[in-house]
């Protein structure tokens, strides 16, 4: 059972904080002042049997402070996305985030997605959803930029609204000569009407429509200030002409777009927080662990006859068996030595198979043979470490299964479960863990891009 003494070590700053049981997350929260929420649960867990389980399951709680109150409800919904803790429910499943996509076809367009798997020109991310898809809303009326399938010679009806690009109308224009040869000049004869005077205005529209598309995009990154000055302007005419319904409604979009941007302009980046996610999400923020005495841990429960000062762990992550990379983290005396953390993306496999990515990442990492450390640790089962001895057979090398955290070595050849409360069993997972969560971070990059 987590101590309440725990509460007075937390801050009072904006961030996220974790309730932990040994290397398991069970509960991520976000806070604009961690210790005053953290508070809570102990004055509530008298009324609410969920935080009373929780408070009983969980032995530590750790954090990761913010810049400021938006960063920690991205950053909140981000590691419940990845970690999915058994407390989470609200954030646990599908994306929490909303982006603003400015797609790269001959006529973009303008969408609001929630997964970055397009290509194109993508602003965000958003986390109120209702909010940003009302101003997605606005804007495509505002700047005419929807884009229909019809064909109607005389424009659809969005587009005598207002709200359609108008590509409906030209497109039945231009349709009419499509069975008929061209000539050299660019011509066809059809109904005697010359093709060159709508294929100009095909062009004149494209241009026009992207001109408003770019306007768009610069008033959601850099000039908030006109796009709000514009809003008022019209505001004010709408009251001038006592079409109050009219000014009204246009005024709840200015209120939207205050929320919007000011989540957008947080510059949110998973990246600012990586490591320090790593490290208090892993066991290796367990208080009981001294920093100092992880080489002597590991040098009497692996039964080795040297101390292993120099650890590195390697970790694989992929998606669907696609976008390959590997992760290899440092640790010298028990402190990270990220100066020496290398990423690595898998140049010689196209599908999933762990064994062999293994194999190429640690035949980069130890090209020099100086950098060889004293002890190599792999996320993985017996497998993995024959892979990795199969390259580096001089140097110890053990592995750590998931989910049943069993351990392999040349003295544990038939692997040993690991205890998960006692001090070994937190610092091998920990260990693990960050270099798993670095590489996670990695992959998200690659993915990003």
């Amino acid at each position: 059972m987590v101590n309440k003494s725990e509460v007075d070590k937390l801050p009072k700053l904006s961030g996220i904080y974790m309730f932990r049981n040994c290397s398991k997350l069970l509960y991520i929260g976000k806070a604009k002042s961690i210790k005053d929420r953290v508070r809570t649960y102990f004055l509530n867990a008298i009324t609410d049997w969920k935080i009373d389980y929780l408070l009983k399951e969980a032995d530590s709680i750790t954090f990761v402070v913010t810049k400021n109150e938006q960063e920690a409800i991205l950053l909140e919904a981000q590691l419940i996305r990845d970690q999915k803790p058994k407390y989470n429910v609200l954030l646990k499943d599908g994306q929490p985030f909303v982006y603003y996509l400015i797609t790269n076809n001959e006529i973009p367009k303008f969408e609001i997605v929630r997964n970055r798997t397009k290509k194109g020109y993508y602003i965000g991310p958003f986390f109120s959803k209702q909010h940003a898809r009302r101003i997605h809303n606005y804007l495509v009326r505002e700047f005419q930029l929807k884009l229909c399938n019809k064909k109607i010679e005389t424009g659809c009806l969005d587009f005598h609204m207002g709200s359609c690009a108008g590509f409906c109308k030209i497109s039945r224009s231009l349709s009419k000569f499509a069975s008929h040869p061209s000539t050299s000049s660019g011509r066809a004869a059809a109904h005697g009407e010359p093709v060159e005077p709508y294929e100009r205005l095909w062009k004149m529209s494209i241009e026009s429509y992207k001109f408003r598309l770019e306007l768009v995009k610069n008033l959601l990154e850099d000039n908030l200030d006109q796009f709000k000055v514009s809003i008022e302007n019209k505001v004010s005419e709408f009251n001038q002409l006592m079409e109050y319904e009219k000014a009204a409604h246009l005024y709840k979009y200015l209120e939207n777009l205050s929320s919007v941007m000011k989540i957008l302009n947080t510059n949110f980046s998973y990246g600012n927080y990586a490591d320090s996610v790593a490290y208090n999400a892993s066991s290796l923020s367990d208080q009981n662990i001294k920093r100092a005495d992880i080489s002597d841990y590991l040098k009497e429960f692996l039964k080795l006859d040297f101390v292993p000062s120099v650890i590195d762990c390697f970790d694989i992550s992929h998606f669907q068996g696609k976008w390959i990379v590997g992760s290899c983290v440092r640790f010298i005396d028990g402190k990270a030595d990220k100066n020496s953390f290398r990423k690595f993306k898998i140049k010689t496999l196209t599908d999933q198979n762990d064994y062999e990515a293994l194999k190429e990442i640690v035949s980069r990492r130890y090209r020099d043979k100086e950098n060889l450390p004293d002890l190599v640790f792999v996320d993985g089962g017996k497998g993995q470490l024959s892979s990795v001895k199969s390259i580096i057979s001089d140097v110890e090398c053990i592995s750590l299964a998931k989910k049943e955290e069993i351990l392999f070595s040349s003295n544990f050849s038939d692997g040993i479960k690991l205890d998960l409360k006692s001090n070994i069993g937190k610092l091998l997972i920990g260990i693990r863990d960050y270099a798993h969560h670095f590489a996670i971070s990695y992959h998200r990059n690659k993915r990003s891009i």
